[in-house]
């Protein structure tokens, strides 16, 4: 039953919005009690509230891909539990003292003031592209918020935020708001609008804007709640609980939605696949299995791991690999392969008979045509993708895992192996369709600015709307960017793509900051039934780099 509900968010939504439902239902009912049973009833209360955060900030450290968004929630998590675990503290632990009573009282104002900053700066972060790298100016929200924050601290010594009678009588009912309050106020308002606005354009704007609804319903339900709450139902539920988990509900809706990257349904998704696969751990105890009905022995895993692949039966091979925490074995069916054999050996029986020898010879034939277009497309390929390769090799062999350039030669490697997987995909099409989408350059671009930018490069990428272009030309747009990239590496600090169609002319500009050299040779490979030219000029550190081509009516 408790794994059929782990699997079930739904359910495990519900179980957590009853226990948050239970924890109002005792604050509400705890000051009518008898003192004893009213601690006992608001503790349990309060174990509620910090048993349910923990376990988010548990699955966020489970769930969350990215590992800068994942610390940003994480820290935001500790701050609502100091923040609850303060309140509790002031209430039930130095009620009758006032100073330490007023001082934790300043003290909710800290993670009042930090948790907006640091969502805002997650919130940036969502964005895949655009806000992949934060500027280190984002940071500067801090300062308001830590002078806020000391002024709040200081407070017995100026009384600008909260003003007192003399010798702080009834300091906790008797006073008026002073001017370092009304700051502080502003500015958290003016924080969670900013976060509000910037996660709601992002999310429009991103591949979940069809399920936008389901953040902007939620954020209606917890604003009315807490009104409701705040208004009318006071004993239930306190601002630091509603105001916690608003925002708690506002960030699983997010993740909810796939707006922040995770880790869900992993697990279906390798169930589901076609691949008759096992995973296991380092002693060879099977985690995840894609197909319950395969038996194998720990002795035959064993084999496999050792000689990488064995053959179980005649037509059926065990493949190992390793993986982090273990191993992945997977099966592997050459029956298809084992059945053109033996028909190969028919066949030669056959071929005895005239009649029968000119039909097969006519088949072989139609296969040996196909296997060599086949080789001629992967001839040309292999040559396309020539120089890539030697580029690959040459970084590798002058590889230093003690250098500290070695994760970034790493990752120049990569865009080298994106250059050869998306310009091999490219020509396969060329073999096969005259036209290809300009969605699929866009593709090809976007995952070269993604290892661009863990090289530590600003990357940005402004495209057109999907429009059919001669696959020649596309093909022309991505060497051009290419060669861009790799003349201007590993100097290059910026980089700047726009594709843009203006009447009957397809540009393509790349803008690079410190870039090593142009691409003055890349003339050579321009088409001569293309009509194209490249224009370069350079302004400062900034190299500007423009294809043009002029397209015929029909591309």
């Amino acid at each position: 039953m408790l794994a059929k509900i782990g699997k079930n968010p739904i359910a495990i939504y519900s179980l957590c919005f009853i226990f948050f439902v239970l924890a109002g239902i005792f604050q509400y009912f705890d000051e009518n009690l008898p003192m004893l049973l009213a601690k006992i009833v608001n503790l349990c209360a309060n174990l509620i509230f910090f048993l349910l955060i923990f376990i988010w900030g548990y699955t966020i450290n489970n769930r969350i891909v990215k590992k800068s968004i994942k610390i940003k929630l994480l820290i935001i998590v500790a701050l609502i539990i100091l923040w609850l675990l303060i309140r509790y503290i002031k209430y039930e632990c130095f009620f009758d003292n006032e100073i330490a009573s007023r001082y934790l009282w300043y003290l909710y104002y800290i993670p009042q003031c930090l948790v907006p900053c640091i969502a805002l700066i997650a919130v940036l972060e969502f964005r895949k592209n655009a806000y992949s790298i934060i500027n280190k100016c984002i940071y500067v929200i801090f300062i308001p918020s830590i002078i806020l924050i000391g002024l709040i601290l200081t407070n017995d010594l100026h009384q600008l935020a909260f003003s007192f009678n003399e010798s702080f009588e009834n300091f906790s009912s008797d006073y008026t708001h002073g001017i370092v309050y009304f700051l502080t106020m502003s500015w958290i308002i003016l924080l969670i609008l900013s976060m509000l606005i910037i996660l709601f354009f992002i999310c429009s704007v991103s591949s979940c804007k069809r399920r936008i609804w389901i953040p902007i319903i939620f954020f209606i339900f917890s604003f009315l709640v807490s009104f409701l709450c705040y208004f009318f139902v006071t004993q239930a539920y306190k601002i630091p609980e509603l105001i916690s988990f608003s925002f708690i509900i506002l960030m699983e809706s997010c993740i909810y939605i796939g707006l922040v990257p995770s880790n869900r349904n992993y697990e279906k998704y390798f169930a589901v696949s076609n691949l008759s696969s096992i995973i296991v751990d380092k002693n060879i105890r099977p985690i995840f299995n894609t197909n319950k009905k395969i038996v194998l022995t720990k002795c035959q895993f064993e084999n496999a791991k050792i000689n990488e692949s064995i053959f179980i039966n005649k037509n059926t091979r065990l493949s190992c690999k390793r993986i982090s925490g273990g191993y992945v074995f997977y099966l592997e069916d050459f029956s298809s392969v084992n059945k053109l054999v033996d028909e190969l050996m028919s066949i030669n029986e056959e071929l005895k008979e005239k009649n029968v020898l000119i039909i097969n010879e006519n088949r072989i034939k139609e296969k040996k045509t196909k296997i060599e277009q086949q080789n001629y497309l992967y001839s040309q390929i292999f040559e396309i993708c020539a120089d890539a390769i030697e580029s690959i090799n040459i970084i590798l062999k002058n590889v230093d895992e003690n250098d500290k350039a070695y994760k970034k030669n790493l990752h120049i490697a990569c865009i080298f192996l994106v250059y050869i997987k998306r310009r091999s995909n490219l020509q396969i099409i060329l073999s096969q369709n005259d036209n290809v989408n300009i969605f699929e350059i866009n593709l090809s671009i976007e995952e070269s600015l993604n290892y661009l930018s863990d090289c530590g490069i600003q990357t940005s990428f402004i495209t057109t709307p999907d429009k059919k272009i001669n696959t020649e030309i596309a093909i022309l747009l991505y060497d051009f960017f290419h060669e861009c990239i790799k003349n201007g590496l590993p100097t290059i600090s910026e980089l700047l793509v726009k594709i843009s169609f203006y009447q009957n002319i397809l540009y393509i500009r790349v803008v690079s900051s410190h870039a090593s050299s142009d691409v003055s040779n890349f003339t050579n490979k321009l088409f001569d039934k293309i009509n194209a030219s490249i224009d370069i000029k350079k302004e400062e550190e900034c190299l500007y780099q423009t294809l043009t081509i002029k397209l015929r009516g029909n591309e």
